[in-house]
């Protein structure tokens, strides 16, 4: 197997700079305060809703151009992001192709022993079941998880065993019925 040595890091793929966008912030905030502050304590009266409704639409399109200032800095800003976030989806694609090759082997193999496995506790049922085979199959005792890895084969051949007795046990008390 192949052995690389390409360590990735923040420098590797990009320099993050000190960028800053340069706006008269402080400013307008002052300038915004000063203006708005008569009409958020600006009582509306019967008579006023027409001047009320012409005041609103003038504060509602000095908000909507701020809002388009600021969402034209972000789709600049986010401009080369965007060309540097395509350009690492690229890198991560030969990456992505050897992880899918690799874990579908991985998968394949497991699956093997899986089946091995469930094929050895089937031979080991089929030894064991002698005589109840008509009313026991190994479809019936057979629990998924006696395939994982993880669980030891010999405790699953134990609670085969323990099925077949217990099967054993139930026939002879049935026939101890004479019914």
């Amino acid at each position: 197997m192949a052995e690389f040595n390409f360590e990735v890091s923040p420098q590797s793929l990009a320099l993050i700079g000190d960028a800053e966008i340069e706006a008269n912030f402080e400013a307008v905030q002052n300038w915004l305060e000063q203006e708005m502050e008569p009409y958020s304590v600006m009582v509306v009266t019967e008579d006023g809703i027409a001047g009320a409704k012409a005041t609103r639409a003038k504060v509602r399109k000095l908000a909507a151009a701020i809002d388009e200032q600021r969402k034209a800095v972000k789709k600049a800003w986010l401009a080369p992001y965007e060309e540097f976030e395509q350009k690492c989806k690229k890198l991560l694609e030969p990456c992505n192709a050897a992880d899918a090759n690799i874990g579908n082997q991985i998968k394949a193999f497991d699956e093997l022993k899986r089946q091995e496995k469930t094929d050895r506790l089937e031979a080991f049922f089929n030894e064991n079941s002698v005589g109840i085979t008509d009313f026991l199959s190994f479809k019936d005792v057979f629990n998924p998880k006696w395939a994982n890895a993880t669980y030891a084969e010999a405790n699953a051949q134990a609670e085969v065993l323990t099925l077949c007795e217990k099967t054993r046990e139930d026939i002879i008390a049935i026939r101890e019925l004479n019914s």
